[in-house]
């Protein structure tokens, strides 16, 4: 989990859980204020949040079809924050918020590498034109098959936070149409230019033309 986006959020959305498998022989979390040891097991991430944030609202969502079924529309907040580490739950996501016309401050971490990037429907490009054809699993394994550098998705999280405070506060250009990539190994940053496909057929101007009858 990404803490600058949790810690910020108001609201979090989790279907995956987080396992203290490899960690040492255990670990420790903070409960009411105190740090209490904890002993391998699967921790609900929705759970964490809760012990550590009590003012917040935690919606678990453990299945795509929960998704599907727009059971989780109505309590979305604005804007979306994307930490996952799988596919089909980027593809899901993208094709909701292009749906409900929701911003996704995007962020993924592959070993050294990190990239950021904002999609805002109908005004840039979304996940589904940068990637129009999901690879098979072993061309794009998640971390816990390729591994990542453990402070990674921290560095990529507050730039994800970052961006989330540019769209709340309409202060900044939000990385709309902007794809930011850190190169851990040689702390460089470089940003690619994504200019909107207006033929996109996940977000283009006849996907925009359908929603907006619909609306």
């Amino acid at each position: 989990m990404r803490a600058p986006v949790v810690q910020g959020a108001p609201g979090c959305r989790d279907r995956h859980c987080v396992t203290l498998a490899g960690r040492g022989g255990g670990a420790r979390r903070r409960q009411r204020g105190r740090l209490r040891a904890v002993t391998f097991r699967e921790v609900d991430a929705a759970e964490a949040i809760r012990l550590a944030r009590a003012g917040y609202r935690v919606i678990d969502v453990r299945e795509p079809a929960e998704w599907e079924a727009g059971h989780v529309a109505g309590a979305i907040h604005l804007p979306l924050a994307d930490g996952t580490d799988n596919l089909d739950t980027r593809y899901l996501l993208n094709d909701a918020a292009v749906e409900l016309r929701l911003p996704v401050v995007h962020g993924s971490v592959y070993r050294w590498d990190g990239q950021v990037t904002t999609f805002r429907p109908f005004e840039g490009p979304c996940y589904r034109f940068m990637h129009p054809v999901q690879p098979p699993p072993e061309l794009a394994p998640d971390c816990d098959v390729a591994g990542v550098l453990s402070v990674l998705p921290g560095i990529v999280g507050t730039l994800q936070a970052n961006e989330v405070l540019k769209l709340v506060t309409g202060v900044g250009e939000p990385l709309v149409g902007r794809l930011l990539t850190f190169d851990a190994r040689s702390t460089t940053f470089d940003e690619i230019l994504i200019p909107r496909d207006p033929d996109c057929p996940a977000c283009g101007h006849e996907v925009g033309a359908a929603l907006a009858t619909r609306a």
